[in-house]
């Protein structure tokens, strides 16, 4: 019975995908949230029913496979995969992104210009306020960005206003710019999430406040609150639309959801791209989720109105384009000379009178 139950063991073992080596501390292969949802080979093709809408999806199109209305029909550029806000400006040569939710501790934040190249960021942790032990670090989470192209950092400075959930710069132009990306609290009444978020949006307050009579306001993020139809059960809502009415903040509400949770059996919209005035922002869009995208949340930009003035890396030409006339060279003349300046280099002559004799020879 013994020698049966172990061959009959190896038989069922035998069909069963190979794991691949992972070496340790490393994650494993991706699994569904879903519950119905099993890890598969990505070779196969294999449909589940899903009974909420009554369709067949295929459920190896994604690692987070959403039920068929929330499908991608384009792809969004791999840069601005990972998390909505991205702030667009149609004068960039690529355009200023605000990364939140990037998971990165402070030590850890140079690891931006890894996978954003060419630019420069101004980026906030969750432990830039309070520190956290590296000893037994948790995995890590929240944390709020803004990465621009490196060729305008000459008109960039980063603000010291916000805190870990809110981070600033300035944009020097002609009429000043304020750009605030945040990542606001999420909606938990088991620990009072609402102070937490209160607290949050008066920071916001004074930091528009601070700014609003020189500058031109641009505020993204993920706000935890809809301007759709207020949800009784959270009072992020409530605030959120008193907080832009009291500022008299611009904004766009379209029909479809930024946020889709991973199980899909929930949506929302909360990622918004506020502004003051109104007249500084265009082509607001939300954009389809991508197949590839592991965050929760849609894409959303909109174009920035303002002009430029770029840093030049090009030195300026004189116009003046010098070259020898080596066919007209005196070749006995110029090996004489090269032969007293290796006799003088090697006397005790200054650095000064080097550089001098090496200056006046050419």
């Amino acid at each position: 019975m013994q020698a049966q139950y172990q061959q009959l063991m190896m038989q069922f073992q035998s069909h069963q995908h190979p794991q691949p080596y992972l070496p340790s501390k490393l994650p494993g292969p991706p699994q569904y949230h879903h519950s119905a949802y099993t890890q598969i080979p990505p070779q196969a093709v294999h449909q589940m029913y899903l009974p909420q809408n009554h369709q067949y999806v295929n459920t190896n199109l994604m690692y987070r496979q959403a039920p068929p209305y929330y499908r991608p029909t384009k792809s969004i550029p791999a840069q601005q995969r990972y998390h909505p806000t991205n702030v667009n400006q149609n004068t960039f040569v690529k355009h200023p992104t605000q990364p939140n939710e990037h998971w990165l501790y402070s030590f850890q934040q140079h690891e931006l210009d890894q996978y954003l190249p060419n630019k420069h960021s101004n980026a906030r942790s969750v432990d830039s306020v309070d520190d956290i032990s590296s000893i037994n670090l948790p995995r890590g989470k929240g944390g709020v960005s803004i990465s621009w192209p490196s060729n305008i950092s000459n008109l960039v400075k980063k603000l010291s206003d916000g805190n870990e959930r809110i981070v600033a710069i300035e944009i020097n132009t002609e009429t000043k710019l304020c750009i605030i990306s945040t990542y606001l609290p999420t909606h938990n009444p088991s620990v009072h999430s609402i102070d937490e978020y209160s607290d949050c949006l008066d920071i916001l307050f004074n930091i528009i406040f601070k700014f609003s009579d020189t500058h031109k306001i641009v505020i993204a993020g993920d706000f935890n609150a809809t301007l759709l139809a207020s949800r009784s059960y959270n009072k992020h809502d409530e605030q959120f639309k008193k907080f832009i009415l009291d500022l008299q903040l611009k904004y766009t509400i379209e029909k479809q959801s930024t946020f889709i949770h991973h199980n899909g059996n929930s949506q929302s919209q909360i990622d918004y791209i506020l502004s003051t005035p109104s007249e500084i922002l265009d082509q607001y869009k939300i954009h389809e989720i991508d197949p590839v995208n592991t965050s929760s949340h849609t894409c959303v930009s909109a174009n920035i109105k303002i002009n430029l003035q770029r840093e030049n890396t090009i030195p300026p030409r004189s116009g003046k384009i010098i070259k020898k006339q080596w066919s007209n060279v005196d070749t006995q003349a110029y090996q004489h000379e090269l032969s007293n300046l290796k006799a003088d280099l090697t006397t005790s002559m200054s650095v000064e009178e080097k550089l001098q004799y090496v200056m006046k020879i050419n």
